[in-house]
C-alpha cells in the first residue's frame, strides 16, 4: 500500500457517520503531493506566513511555536504521523498566522498546494469533506485544551508518555513545559516527582 492509498483509508476512517463519497475522498487525496522530507527545523509555516497549504504528516513531528504578550514561549499544538497541519489562523481570520510550524525532527509528509485546496473548496459536494477535516483538526485541539483542563501537569506529563512517547522525546524541555501551560521551573520539579513515583 503506498502513502496516498494510505490516506485514503485514514481519511475514510476520519468520516465515520459522515457519508462521503468515495469519489470525493479520491480527489481530495489525489490532489497531495508525493512524500517530500522537511529538514529538522524547517519551518512549513512561518510567523506572519498568509499561505495556505495543507500538509499531512507520514513520519515526524511538528510544533506549533509561538510568544505571548509577555513574550514567553508557547506550545499550542505538537503534530504526529497521521495529523494534517495547515495555517489554521489564515483559515478562520484570514489574517497571517501568529505561530510558526517547526520541523522538530526530518519530517516526512504530503503536502497540497494552497492554490488546489482553494480549487477544491470552490467545487460544489466539497463541502463534506471539509468538514470531516474541520472536524478532525478540532478533534486534536480539543484533546490537548481538555487535558489542560483536567489533568494535572504531572498527570497530563505521564498521559503524554504513555500515549504520545514521540512527543516527549523531541521536545525540549522548555517546549515541553510549554505545552503542559507550566513554568520552567515547575517542569522541572514535576520530572523529580515524576521520577520519585517510579
Amino acid at each position: 500500500m503506498n502513502d496516498r492509498e494510505s490516506l485514503v483509508l485514514l481519511f475514510s476512517k476520519f468520516s465515520g457517520r459522515i457519508q462521503v463519497p468515495e469519489e470525493r475522498i479520491q480527489r481530495f487525496c489525489s490532489a497531495f503531493s508525493l512524500p517530500i522530507l522537511a529538514q529538522k527545523r524547517e519551518e512549513i509555516i512561518r510567523k506572519d506566513d498568509a499561505s495556505r497549504h495543507l500538509h499531512f504528516i507520514l513520519r515526524g513531528t511538528i510544533a506549533e511555536i509561538g510568544e505571548d504578550e509577555k513574550n514567553s514561549l508557547t506550545v499550542p499544538n505538537v503534530y504526529g504521523p497521521g495529523d494534517f497541519v495547515f495555517n489554521l489562523q489564515r483559515h478562520t481570520t484570514r489574517l497571517p498566522s501568529k505561530t510558526a510550524y517547526r520541523c522538530m525532527t526530518p519530517v516526512l509528509m504530503m503536502k497540497m498546494e494552497g492554490n488546489d485546496l482553494k480549487e477544491l473548496l470552490e467545487e460544489p459536494g466539497f463541502d463534506e469533506v471539509f468538514f470531516v477535516l474541520q472536524q478532525h483538526l478540532l478533534a486534536q485541539v480539543r484533546a490537548h485544551f481538555l487535558n489542560l483542563l483536567h489533568l494535572s501537569p504531572l498527570k497530563h506529563y505521564e498521559w503524554l508518555l504513555m500515549e504520545k512517547p514521540w512527543l516527549v522525546k523531541t521536545l525540549t524541555r522548555n517546549q515541553l513545559a510549554a505545552f503542559l501551560g507550566v513554568s520552567r521551573a515547575t517542569f522541572f520539579r514535576l520530572l523529580a516527582q515524576h521520577e520519585s513515583n517510579r
